[in-house]
């Protein structure tokens, strides 16, 4: 907050990035659990997120201001909703040509 320009550490980006990746993966896993089919959405943005993790971490893009990282996965995940948005109201309206 003090410095708001400045890069995250490792720490804080693993926390965000490695805990929203874990969060949509998990996500995943339970519904396979209980109902034994994944979200290819939410697996995609997952793994997506995990990449991201990465690539942040090992090369200099870890240098990026805290902005700019927190609207990247932001971005991922407004994406997320907004896709799933989309696919709900496809799925609504093909039922409701056939009813």
């Amino acid at each position: 907050m003090a410095r708001p320009g400045a890069a995250l550490g490792g720490g804080a980006l693993g926390l965000l990035y490695g805990g929203s990746a874990l969060y949509l993966l998990s996500f995943d896993c339970t519904r396979w659990m209980m109902f034994g089919k994944l979200s290819p959405t939410r697996l995609t943005a997952g793994l997506l997120v995990a990449a991201l993790l990465a690539l942040l971490l090992l090369t200099p893009l870890h240098r990026l201001p805290a902005p700019a990282v927190l609207v990247l996965l932001a971005a991922v995940l407004v994406g997320l909703g907004g896709w799933e948005e989309l696919r709900v109201r496809r799925a609504e309206r093909a039922v409701g040509a056939t009813v």
